[in-house]
């Protein structure tokens, strides 16, 4: 026997995976992979079994824990937002996505807590400049704006100076007409598709590193996101880029002009097995 979990009355249509509807909501990373494995299978029910079974691949490939426990929470994370419809079977629980909840909002705003481990080391991170040497004025700043996409969880977050973050809003502005473009490529759960679709945005125009590191953070930091960018070529892209001196500093700037489709299934693991392709071209060569 089937009941709901929360009010199915006046239930709203369900997002798709990738609109703006559903990043609208502050959902972590690994909850959104946990939607869209429900969504995916919205009529039918799932176990946390097969549900772990389709999420973990992706969560993995995004380096996400998908131990049970965690996959639980996840799923629970979305009870705020959604309906579900559960049934006892053979002693599991199944859940199918059946509706949006109306009328609830997304928690907004950035805590006290969040706030202050930003501003920890009370250091601009564009310019350098220190609060305790140079008396300046530190402010939580979104690396992707919130009108582009970006989310107010930590991965998005930096201290900028006043002077920084006046330029920064200025130079997004030059790209509003872009602005679906780019909260496009933002919504995407991997970070080489966000990075590949922001170029794609650009229509094989120049895009400053700063654009792409922001889109590159959306949901989780990336230390490394050049190393996510050169991987691209790996499945066939061609970037190109340069450097260009500006307001007294060196900028660098891609842009791309070929790509591909994605690949079905985790790009990181089309990447992977392409590499492997590769290395393995070179050793029969010497041979």
């Amino acid at each position: 026997m089937a009941d709901t979990e929360g009010s199915a009355s006046e239930m709203l249509p369900l997002p798709e995976p990738d609109s703006l509807e559903l990043s609208s909501l502050g959902l972590g990373t690994a909850p959104l992979v946990v939607y869209r494995v429900l969504w995916e299978n919205r009529h039918r029910p799932l176990t946390m079994i097969q549900i772990r079974l389709l999420a973990a691949p992706v969560l993995e490939s995004l380096g996400l824990k998908s131990n049970p426990e965690q996959l639980a929470r996840r799923r629970r994370d979305l009870n705020r937002f959604f309906v579900f419809e559960k049934t006892r079977r053979d002693r599991e629980t199944e859940y199918r996505l059946v509706g949006k909840k109306p009328g609830v909002e997304p928690t907004i705003g950035i805590n006290q807590r969040v706030r202050a481990e930003v501003l920890l080391h009370g250091r601009c991170n564009m310019c350098g400049r220190t609060v305790a040497e140079d008396h300046i004025k530190l402010q939580v700043d979104h690396r992707l704006p919130k009108e582009l996409g970006g989310t107010d969880q930590i991965g998005n977050l930096q201290a900028l100076c006043e002077d920084c973050n006046r330029g920064k809003k200025a130079y997004f502005a030059e790209f509003a007409h872009l602005a679906d473009q780019i909260a496009g490529a933002a919504q995407h759960q991997e970070v080489h598709v966000r990075i590949g679709e922001l170029l794609k945005a650009f229509n094989s125009g120049w895009v400053r590193s700063d654009a792409l590191e922001m889109v590159a953070h959306v949901g989780a930091y990336q230390e490394d996101w050049q190393k996510r960018l050169r991987e691209l070529r790996t499945i066939g892209w061609k970037i190109e880029s340069r450097r260009t001196k500006a307001e007294g500093r060196v900028w660098s700037y891609y842009r791309v002009t070929q790509f591909n489709e994605w690949p079905k299934g985790p790009v990181l693991k089309a990447i992977k097995a392409a590499e492997a392709r590769r290395k393995a071209t070179r050793r029969a060569t010497k041979a």
